[in-house]
């Protein structure tokens, strides 16, 4: 017993000195957040960060695939996608014609990614990443299903 007590004091030593309020390496590098402006309680936006609302009346977005014209389709988890007319502010939002009566939303499931193809311009496909369903029940904690844009693009 005697003779593990002296490293034990050593290295209760060591552990205690990193407490006692020198300099610590622990968050060294890491900023701090910026200041709040005069007469704000928040704090200035980083320098070359710039937030902007594209569309509106979207419920719980997924997932965006940009498409070669401009375009982008949004999935949206209770198993809808939707057309933005482009990808700037006041873009309008249209209803795809898809039929995703195999999504499975309830829980943490539903509709979540989306790939465009990179031939998409031909083909119109794309895949989809969702829970699946048949019958009312899930099948599949996530399936990958390919899919073709119809066209027209817009429901009704």
């Amino acid at each position: 017993m005697r003779r593990w007590m002296p490293a034990l004091a050593l290295l209760l030593a060591l552990a205690g000195g990193g407490c006692t309020g020198g300099e610590s390496s622990v968050g060294a590098g890491v900023p701090t957040p910026p200041a709040p402006l005069a007469g704000s309680s928040t704090p200035a936006a980083e320098p070359g960060v710039r937030v902007e609302v594209v569309a509106g009346g979207l419920e719980h977005v997924w997932d965006i695939g940009f498409l070669p014209d401009g375009t982008a389709l949004v999935t949206e988890r209770p198993g809808r996608i939707r057309l933005l007319s482009g990808t700037g502010p006041g873009a309008a939002v249209s209803e795809v014609a898809a039929d995703l009566g195999d999504v499975y939303a309830r829980g943490e499931g539903g509709l979540m990614g989306l790939l465009v193809h990179p031939d998409f311009a031909q083909t119109r496909r794309f895949t989809t990443c969702q829970t699946h369903q048949e019958g009312g029940r899930p099948e599949d904690l996530t399936s990958y299903i390919s899919r073709n844009l119809p066209c027209p693009t817009l429901a009704g």
